[in-house]
């Protein structure tokens, strides 16, 4: 059950627990992968990217912590407001910045199903090779994870045409 008053402290330690639990890895994980594709871009069109030294190189790397540190603390507050307030904080602001989150959310929730149903499938394949009741459990988690997340979509695509 969501609360409607939350006291500062409360608050102050869900954020901070938000911040160092799931914002530092996850941005971490984001600023990785993406850093990755554009050196991965710039290696393909053979762009050198040498930032040099001097001002220019001081503000270049100002500039990418204060977006690290933006993305860090955002993600940080909307991990915060979904802990305090359910799955209800997510729907604050304009309909495009609830679908945002709603989006983000999804995203991160197919990752996590994703990463359980490849292990799944391992295991299926094991199970294919030689059965065995480890393997047998595998293919139960794997057909959990898709018929969990077939029933997931279908509960947002209601309730969001309900909502508007």
């Amino acid at each position: 059950m969501s609360q409607t008053n939350v006291s500062t402290p409360v608050a102050t330690a869900v954020f901070v627990g938000s911040a160092i639990l799931i914002g530092a890895p996850v941005t971490y994980a984001v600023v990785t992968v993406v850093l990755n594709a554009v050196f991965l871009a710039l290696d393909v069109v053979a762009v050198p990217l040498t930032v040099g030294s001097g001002p220019f190189a001081a503000a270049l790397s100002v500039a990418a912590v204060v977006v690290v540190a933006w993305l860090w603390m955002r993600i940080s507050y909307e991990v915060a407001q979904l802990r305090l307030y359910g799955v209800g904080g997510l729907s604050r602001g304009s309909r495009a910045g609830t679908l945002a989150r709603y989006l983000v959310l999804w995203g991160v929730i197919l990752a996590v199903f994703a990463s359980i149903a490849a292990f799944g499938v391992l295991w299926t394949l094991a199970l294919v090779s030689s059965p065995s009741p480890a393997a047998l459990a595998g293919s139960a988690l794997t057909v959990a994870c898709f018929w969990a997340f077939a029933r997931s979509v279908r509960a947002f695509r209601d309730g969001w045409a309900k909502s508007g």
